[in-house]
């Protein structure tokens, strides 16, 4: 996949997530208080005929067993959530290692013995003292001076 298509795809997942974060608590305690609490509330059994299909017992079970369906379910695809992104990042950390340009800049440039005020490129191969060339050939002329 294009790495903007997955890009996209983050940024909808981070939006689900951070509306899963808003409404989660109030959803998980609306289900909570709305689920039946296992005690019989009465019946649709007509006591004069004998008939009626009504178990409030049973219709009190199912009732919760959904409720407990949904928040199992949920507690479920959270943990699932947060193992991904944890595997997410796991990859993105064990990938090879970025390349800092800036550090490598500061540390190719002239050391500054010679100029303080040099931005040249030391290129390293004049005996490796770490200044340029211009810096490296005024103190070699400065020493020969001397001698």
């Amino acid at each position: 996949m294009n790495p903007r298509h997955l890009i996209a795809l983050l940024h909808r997942a981070r939006t689900s997530i951070d509306h899963a974060i808003a409404q989660y608590e109030g959803w998980a305690r609306h289900i909570t208080t709305t689920m039946p609490d296992g005690y019989p509330a009465g019946g649709d059994i007509d006591h004069v005929s004998g008939g009626g299909t009504g178990d409030p017992t049973g219709n009190s079970v199912l009732g919760r067993r959904q409720g407990q369906r949904l928040l199992d379910d949920a507690e479920r695809t959270i943990g699932d959530i947060d193992e991904l992104s944890r595997h997410l990042d796991a990859l993105l950390v064990s990938g090879p290692q970025r390349v800092d340009v800036s550090s490598i800049k500061r540390a190719a440039r002239c050391a500054g013995t010679v100029d303080p005020t040099c931005t040249n490129v030391a290129d390293g191969q004049r005996r490796k003292t770490g200044l340029c060339d211009r810096c490296w050939m005024n103190q070699y002329r400065a020493e020969k001076r001397a001698s």
